[in-house]
């Protein structure tokens, strides 16, 4: 593997929401520093989430020695490689339900989120979270493709630290520290656990 200094190549990390993305977001932080550029969307951009090459670009100006980037926005169907063709794309996955159920518990903590949980997965927001992010369809099929084809490493929620070895491995880079403080977890997953031991 060549070392990610060397090739000047940028690690795009895909936040998926409830599945270790501020912990990841948090190694990125501290591996790089000034380097990692964490993309956020102001409230005019929730139509249109996707980070696009020409947002990255006005990023550098910023970031001008960038190692790695993160966010919401960063997907694999974006046009980023238009302006990175060494784009590096990372993720980590998480049991559906699991993740599902998180997403829940975390909007009505943290949200405000006021409607039962039958009624909030019919919604949009709500279904097929990560084929969505990864394929922008509710395709399983089609997210394998795309993470085939555009993803370098997926690691998973529930083999998080064997799953950072091989992304350390995977991005060849010794300045990524992979020692890590968990990040965004409640300390009550009451709501959770109903859900998931509901039948």
């Amino acid at each position: 593997l060549t070392r990610i200094e060397e090739k000047n190549q940028v690690l795009a990390f895909i936040h998926i929401r409830k599945t270790a993305g501020s912990t990841v977001d948090m190694i990125l932080r501290q591996s790089y520093g000034a380097r990692h550029c964490r993309v956020r969307h102001g409230k005019a951009r929730a139509l249109a989430p996707v980070i696009a090459a020409d947002e990255l670009r006005r990023c550098r100006w910023v970031y001008w020695s960038m190692r790695s980037v993160s966010g919401h926005g960063i997907v694999p169907h974006s046009d980023l490689e238009t302006s990175y063709p060494d784009i590096r794309y990372f993720t980590f996955l998480r049991d559906p339900l699991a993740r599902c159920a998180s997403d829940y518990q975390f909007r009505v903590r943290r949200g405000g989120l006021q409607i039962p949980f039958d009624d909030w997965i019919q919604t949009e927001v709500a279904r097929n979270q990560q084929t969505k992010k990864i394929a922008a369809a509710e395709d399983a099929d089609a997210a394998i493709a795309m993470l085939r084809r555009r993803v370098g490493m997926v690691g998973l929620v529930e083999r998080f630290d064997e799953s950072l070895v091989l992304l350390k491995k995977w991005c060849a880079d010794p300045k990524l520290d992979i020692r890590y403080e968990s990040k965004n977890v409640s300390s009550n997953s009451a709501i959770k656990q109903q859900l998931l031991n509901d039948p």
